[in-house]
């Protein structure tokens, strides 16, 4: 199967983007007016217009004719939760976003949920693994020399998160449940929800890096067990943005 994967820098896009929030749904445009932090007014904005331009690509249509759902498991639909494409025809799709990367994963074959980090992050891999980590993974990363443990504690977490984003539940469920197997490459979990996908959910890791040289690492989950995974991955940039719209943006 073949996931297409865009990565968009939110910081050198806003000048590219801002004329576009017309196709943000009143609720997002309030949203967006409420961010007092700039960096997270950025992501916002980038994260939902690229939605809708990139959405309207893979449907052939106007992205002011692109409509998005969200629902949450715990708590019903809502502007939170895994979000969908309501045209039935459309492909499976997730976000995720740190640091200035937009990331956004789409596949016409199964399920896909996809997560980035930032790289250089500091991480506290002893306090959090007592939360995050499944047995089998604390015992190989006390295992594991020292100096590796951090690198190796965020590929679990991305994993882990790229699971949940792709089967919708977020941290609903225990992390310490999911096990994401670094050797096969697939993910498993203890005593799995009523709603879990039943299709084996296959990882796939790949590095991503910022217009400024900042480094990330990103997963992307699948459900589709027919053969390798492949990651399409294509920037968005000012330069390309046109190719999406479709329209002109200065009448939306």
């Amino acid at each position: 199967m073949t996931v297409d994967v865009w990565s968009a820098d939110a910081a050198s896009l806003e000048s590219a983007l801002t004329p576009l929030t017309g196709l943000l749904s009143c609720e997002e445009q309030r949203q967006l007016g409420a961010f007092r932090s700039g960096a997270a007014r950025r992501l916002f904005l980038a994260s939902r217009v690229l939605q809708r331009l990139l959405g309207a690509r893979y449907l052939g249509c106007d992205p002011r004719e692109v409509t998005i759902t969200r629902h949450c498991p715990r708590h019903g639909d809502g502007d939170h939760g895994r979000p969908r494409l309501t045209h039935p025809a459309g492909p499976d799709f997730s976000v995720s976003h740190s640091g200035r990367l937009v990331v956004l994963a789409y596949t016409f074959t199964g399920r896909v949920g996809v997560d980035v980090e930032e790289a250089d992050r500091p991480v506290d891999a002893g306090l959090m693994g007592r939360l995050v980590l499944s047995p089998q993974e604390e015992q190989a990363l006390a295992e594991a020399p020292e100096p590796e443990r951090p690198g190796r504690f965020r590929r679990i977490w991305t994993r882990k998160e790229a699971v949940l984003k792709l089967t919708g539940h977020g941290l609903g469920v225990p992390l310490s449940r999911l096990w994401v197997d670094t050797v096969d490459d697939i993910a498993q979990i203890g005593d799995p929800p009523a709603d879990w996908p039943t299709a084996s959910i296959q990882l796939r890791d790949f590095p991503l890096i910022d217009a400024v040289g900042g480094r990330y690492v990103a997963t992307v989950a699948t459900t589709d067990g027919q053969g390798r995974v492949r990651v399409h991955a294509s920037d968005v940039t000012a330069d390309v943005l046109s190719d999406f719209r479709l329209i002109d943006g200065n009448n939306v």
